[in-house]
Formats: structure tokens, C-alpha cells, sequence
């Protein structure tokens, strides 16, 4: 008998998404010369390119429901390190994020599947009731596990940190936003630890890491700690904005992180500040942030385990519903105004930008309106199809809107805010795309080596170089350039993590009498262990 029931009906097709070039590898290399054909630019010279994946360390059941955005944080990099001569050696390296949930995925040899549930699963509408608490069940009987005596790791942060990658203040970081983000090291891609907004762990104790940190006590503090993937750092204030989604209300908060590296002046900071008017908790990625101006999209995608209980999947798509766009000053989250048009699926922001003109009255620059460019999907197909999960048939009734074509598009939106009334001044599409991440027919796809590519960003067709890669690098999700500068510049650290010893934390201490006690329960802990798989 097993936790799970596997008297589920399994295809016996290859998953998509863990087959050919979506298939995980588990090898990683350290820093290691590559070879390379064409001219690589004096600019790239002492930076670093690195992308982040999702790389599921625990793959033995090819069976299982799998997604796209699942999947444990892996790195790939190639850093063009200064050579002799004014010559560039490019070398690749990849690493896995050291996570609590991967840590203790390698350190529980009798795992059969992740420890976290599927999004294919909590998407799917034929998943059962009973499946879903089941798998959600399961994740925390395995998270209570991992923080009791013989484990070699507590899971305190379920973050996989497989989104993406990104420089602030001196620190490199992963991010998901089912956590905070995490500090790598560059080059070599080391874990050092979590980011709580004041420092990492693994950093030293300074007279300036003090402050309000993400999240708080509690159930509701942990969750407030999960950041946004796409925090937006504005290249002139260096300050970093972020956004923390939730399942209770207020549902959203907001944080801005003032760059403090090598500063002596005192920067304000705003943590945890909350975000109203947002109802219900959403499946929220991204958002636009100008000089001036921050928008927080609420858009009818759902995710909320409450949807359980009205027998809808927890992540729900309502293509009758509204999509709406909070515009706030920067600095001043409570003075938002909300902008409404028919429903859509936005999961990437391309740019936001403020329009100012001069006050009649003050002679000031004011803002007249936020413009915002974005890939606007009109359904959440992709959340579906990542999952290789057939998208649900939308519940028709008399009130509901009429069903847009399946479509992805470069849209414009302008908000103005020189009215009283809240007016999407514009809103059309620029460009046809075909699919929101570029995409590759599967006859040119490599399966077994890999190359990073140059391209002269003038005219984006010609290649300059071709960087030979020691091993496939599977497909990923986003990817961030490092420059020299940054690299040099990092934050001090004091510690990396590493991998777990053996042994489970506590064993080696017990005396003979506790001893008797520990070998019970560890055959108690072993036997769960087996049945949950």
C-alpha cells in the first residue's frame, strides 16, 4: 500500500516535459573551458551569462503528473573570463540551488516523486478531490517530517527557486515565488542562502543588516515572505521593488529594498506594506514598474485551495470575469487605483514607463498617465498546456462574455490619471507572436550538446559566436546577464551551503537510553517515509 493511489490511469505516452531537451540532467561541472567558433565581443570580457530551470531532482516516475514550472532550481552559466593577450575563455558551470526542499530530496533516498505536489495536478480539472488534499497532505507530512530528529535537512522554506535570476546590491539571487529569493555566488553559481530583504544567510552581521524583514511570525508571515520572480530594480535609484502574494487577505503586499552596498547615507525601505483592493488570492508573476509608478495586475487566474471546497481545480481561470490593473505611486501603495477591462492572462511585462507633463496650476512635471507594454494571452492555455493538462471547456450561462480566439499578443495599455474616473485611455495589441517564449519545431532541437549563442543584438539575425557547452543544458525559464562590475562587486559572505552529511541531525548525540527511544522512532519515521513515497 502506498500514500498515493496508484491505481490512477497512466498514459503510457512520454510526458513532453520530461522527455528530449525537457528531460533533467543530474550532472553538474564547475567552471570548465569550452571551445567556441566566431569572435566573442570585448564587452562580454569578466561578465557572466546564467539561466535558471526548473531540473526535477527526483524523476524516477516518468508516470507521474509533471509541469513545466515545476521542477528543482538549477543554474547553467557561462562566464568569459580575461585571458592572456586580450583573449576571452569562455567556461561553462551549472549548479543546483541548494533549497530546503532539494537538500532533503537527495537526503530521502525512498522518495519516488517530489516532495511538492504538481501544478499539472493542481491545475487539472480531472484531478479528484481526494487526489489533491492527498498530494497537498502528503507535502506536509513530509515537510513536518523533515523538521523532526533524523532528518539530515528541515525543509523551513518550500521555495524550489527555479524561476528566475537577477543582481541587486551586491548580491546575485534566485527567485519563485512560493518563497523569498536566494544568494548564489558568482561565478561558480555556490548557494550562500535566503534573502529576508535585510541580508542573506551566510553573510556577516553588520551595523546595517537591521531592519523589518520579509514575512513575520506565524502561518500568515511565512507566507508573506513569497516574492514575486520578477522584482524590478530601477537602474537610477537602485532600489528594488517587489510584490508578496498570499491565500489570506489582504492577499498582496509590497516592499521596497534601497541599495546599501558601500553606502554610508541612510536609504528608507517600505516592507510588507499591503496592497488594497485585491479580493480574492491570485496567480500572480509579474508586474510594471516606471520611475514613478508601480501596476499590480489582478486578473481572473485564481489560486486558492479554497477552490477546493466550490469543486474547482486551485488554480481557476474565470474567462468571464475582469482584469484589473492597480496604479500607485511608487512610495505609496495605499493611493492605488484600479483599472478594469475583460478578462486575459498577462505573465510577462515588457515595459512600463510613465508620461509627465507640466501642471497648468503649479508649473510642476506631473504624471498624466502609466503606459505598459505586455504578452497578453487571451486564455490560461499555457498554464494547461505546460502540463501537457487539456485546457477546461468555459462554463457558458447567459452573462458570459464571449470567448476570445486562443491568442498571444505585444499589447499596449495606457492608464490615464488626470481624471477622477479610473480610464484605460488605450489598449491594443502591436504585434502578432505565436507563443510568448520562443519557441523551436522539434526536428532542430538538441537532445545531446548544447550551445550558447552571440548575437548581433543590431539586427538579431546574425550570430557571432557559438560557445561549444560540455553537456546538454535542458530548456529553462529566465536568464540574466552578469557584467564584470557586479561580479566584482559582490557582497562578502562567510559561509555556502552544502550538501547534507548522512547521518540525520540529533542521532549522533543521543545517550544509550535515548538511544533505544531513537532506533523506534526511526523505524517508525522509515516506515511513513516508505508509505509516502
Amino acid at each position: 500500500m502506498t500514500f498515493v493511489d496508484e491505481t490512477e490511469t497512466r498514459s503510457n505516452k512520454q510526458h513532453p516535459y520530461l522527455h528530449g531537451n525537457f528531460a533533467p540532467i543530474h550532472r553538474v561541472q564547475p567552471l570548465t573551458a569550452c571551445t567556441y567558433a566566431g569572435t566573442i565581443p570585448q564587452e562580454l570580457a569578466g561578465g557572466e551569462y546564467v539561466r535558471n530551470g526548473g531540473n526535477p531532482v527526483t524523476n524516477e516516475d516518468l508516470g507521474r503528473d509533471a509541469h513545466w514550472f515545476d521542477g528543482d532550481g538549477m543554474l547553467s552559466g557561462v562566464a568569459f573570463r580575461r585571458g592572456e593577450n586580450g583573449e576571452i575563455q569562455p567556461e561553462f558551470v551549472n549548479q543546483y540551488i541548494l533549497t530546503d526542499v532539494y537538500l532533503s530530496s537527495i537526503s530521502t533516498p525512498s522518495l519516488r516523486m517530489p516532495i511538492l505536489p504538481s501544478i499539472a495536478t493542481l491545475v487539472n480539472p480531472a484531478s479528484t478531490l481526494i487526489t489533491i488534499i492527498l498530494r497537498i497532505f502528503r507535502t506536509i507530512l513530509l515537510v513536518i517530517l523533515s523538521n523532526l530528529p533524523g532528518s539530515a535537512q528541515a525543509i523551513r522554506k518550500i521555495s524550489v527557486a527555479n524561476t528566475s535570476v537577477l543582481y541587486h546590491d551586491g548580491r546575485a539571487l534566485a527567485t519563485c515565488e512560493s518563497g523569498p529569493p536566494i544568494r548564489i555566488s558568482l561565478p561558480g553559481l555556490e548557494t550562500i542562502g535566503w534573502y529576508d530583504g535585510v541580508r542573506a544567510q551566510g553573510e556577516p552581521i553588520e551595523e546595517d543588516t537591521s531592519g523589518e524583514v520579509f514575512g513575520g511570525n506565524g502561518l500568515i508571515g511565512f507566507m508573506k515572505e513569497w516574492t514575486t520572480a520578477h522584482p524590478r530594480m530601477d537602474p537610477i535609484t537602485n532600489e528594488l521593488m517587489l510584490f508578496h502574494s498570499t491565500f489570506a487577505p489582504p492577499y498582496v503586499h509590497y516592499s521596497i529594498i534601497p541599495s546599501t552596498h558601500n553606502s554610508l547615507k541612510q536609504q528608507p525601505r517600505l516592507v510588507n506594506a499591503t496592497v488594497p483592493g485585491v479580493k480574492s488570492a491570485k496567480m500572480m508573476h509579474d508586474f510594471g514598474v516606471s520611475l514613478t509608478h508601480t501596476i499590480i495586475m489582478d486578473l481572473p487566474l485564481s489560486l486558492d485551495p479554497l477552490n477546493l471546497a466550490k469543486n474547482e481545480p486551485v488554480v481557476s481561470y474565470n474567462p468571464a470575469g475582469k482584469s484589473r490593473f492597480g496604479v500607485f505611486p511608487r512610495w505609496q501603495p495605499e493611493a492605488i487605483r484600479w483599472f478594469e477591462t475583460k478578462a486575459c492572462c498577462i505573465f510577462h511585462t515588457a515595459n512600463t514607463w510613465t508620461e509627465m507633463a507640466t501642471s497648468p496650476s503649479t508649473k510642476e512635471p506631473e504624471a498624466v498617465s502609466v503606459n505598459m507594454l505586455a504578452c497578453r494571452l487571451t486564455s490560461a492555455s499555457l498554464v494547461f498546456s505546460a502540463g501537457d493538462v487539456a485546457a477546461p471547456i468555459p462554463k457558458t450561462t447567459t452573462l458570459t462574455a464571449p470567448v476570445e480566439e486562443d491568442q498571444c499578443r505585444l499589447y499596449y495599455y495606457r492608464f490615464s490619471l488626470t481624471g477622477t474616473e479610473n480610464v484605460i485611455s488605450h489598449q491594443f495589441s502591436l504585434s502578432s507572436i505565436p507563443f510568448e517564449f520562443p519557441s523551436l519545431r522539434d526536428s532542430a532541437a538538441m537532445t545531446e550538446a548544447s550551445e550558447l549563442w552571440i548575437i548581433d543584438a543590431k539586427n538579431m539575425t546574425d550570430v557571432i559566436c557559438k560557445v561549444q557547452l560540455p553537456q546538454r543544458v535542458p530548456y529553462g525559464l529566465h536568464g540574466c546577464w552578469f557584467s564584470e562590475e557586479e561580479i566584482n562587486n559582490q557582497r562578502p559572505f562567510e559561509t555556502i551551503r552544502h550538501l547534507p552529511t548522512s547521518k540525520g541531525k540529533d542521532v549522533d548525540s543521543m545517550s544509550s537510553g535515548d538511544s533505544v527511544w531513537m532506533d523506534v522512532w526511526m523505524s517508525v519515521r522509515y516506515w511513513v517515509m516508505e508509505k509516502l513515497g
